[in-house]
């Protein structure tokens, strides 16, 4: 019996040193657990944090060069307008000169025909200034056949008298039926007169 009290007295301080030293084990493991799970939450925790500062940035970078693209695409628009509108000038620039080398055309064709006027003028032949003219049936031009004056018509043939246009100027003239047989016109450059029959024409310089 006193062995056993020996024996409990001895064992049961060691077993409580044991139980103690297990507790006290299990409590410094469970502190270094949550010591340790604390640590990696923060460590994670700043790994996002930093990662999302770097997101932000790049975020930034990238709208910053969206931006840059944005503003390229506005200036390539606006010389897009611009060569546009310079294509508009130049369709309107060679509308210009077209009609210009049209005018030029109908200018120049007005400058020879007032070039053949006064050849025209110059080839008058003198004998028939003031004079009588038997007239053969057919057209005559103003300057190159009679000059440009006043004239009296007389016969029993018939007078046509045309404007430049080529259109007759009055009703056609039978002197046939015209009281004296006579007719008084004047005739301009440009125009001519035609004659059938018997005509005669005597230029009135008064």
């Amino acid at each position: 019996m006193t062995r056993k009290k020996m024996i409990l007295t001895i064992a049961l301080p060691v077993a409580l040193s044991i139980a103690a030293a297990g507790c006290i084990l299990y409590f410094h493991n469970s502190i270094g657990i949550r010591s340790n799970a604390y640590s990696l939450v923060a460590n994670e925790k700043n790994d996002m944090s930093a990662s999302i500062t770097e997101l932000k940035k790049e975020k930034e970078e990238l709208t910053d060069e969206q931006s840059g693209y944005d503003k390229t695409i506005q200036e390539n628009y606006t010389l897009i307008n611009e060569v546009d509108s310079l294509y508009s000038q130049l369709e309107s620039y060679e509308t210009d000169v077209e009609n210009a080398k049209a005018l030029s055309s109908e200018l120049d064709a007005q400058l020879e025909s007032k070039k053949n006027y006064l050849a025209g003028l110059e080839q008058i032949p003198e004998e028939n200034e003031g004079k009588t003219m038997k007239l053969k049936d057919g057209e005559h031009k103003c300057p190159t056949d009679i000059k440009a004056a006043r004239y009296k018509a007389e016969g029993t043939g018939k007078l046509y008298i045309y404007n430049i246009a080529g259109s007759l100027k009055t009703s056609v003239k039978d002197l046939s039926t015209m009281d004296s047989h006579s007719y008084t016109f004047e005739i301009s450059s440009g125009e001519k007169i035609k004659t059938e029959g018997d005509v005669t024409l005597t230029e009135i310089t008064e």
